[in-house]
């Protein structure tokens, strides 16, 4: 017979088959008294579930400094991306202006030439 860890990753006490595992324990159990969603192959099906992480969303709940850091590196179509994100949700001034004031500055790059020394 198969027997089957099962680890408690919370804060509180967990219940299975009867008996308590504390947080932070891990105890073996009979594959038969497992709950199905602590067997193995139900953990690899939910973590295939969940959706990736949406890179521009995460950086538009980033900190204003942290948003404004990172939005030279952004190309247009991710700035813009982030400005709608930034419209839907907190709709923060420093990261909207900072936002509008990217898009100025490549657009007198674009104007003046990368090689133009820049005032």
């Amino acid at each position: 017979m198969r027997e089957i860890p099962v680890h408690n990753d919370t804060k509180h006490n967990m219940h299975v088959a009867g008996a308590v595992i504390r947080p932070g324990e891990t105890r073996l159990f009979p594959e038969h008294d497992v709950p199905e969603k602590y067997l193995p192959e139900a953990k690899a099906a939910e973590e295939e579930k969940k959706p990736e992480a949406d890179p521009i969303a995460e950086i538009a709940k980033g900190t204003v400094a942290a948003v404004l850091m990172t939005l030279p590196s952004l190309d247009e179509e991710a700035l813009g991306k982030v400005e709608a994100a930034e419209n839907e949700g907190q709709k923060r001034k420093g990261v909207l202006e900072g936002i509008a004031g990217e898009r100025l500055r490549r657009a007198a790059t674009a104007a003046t030439g990368p090689e133009a020394p820049q005032a």
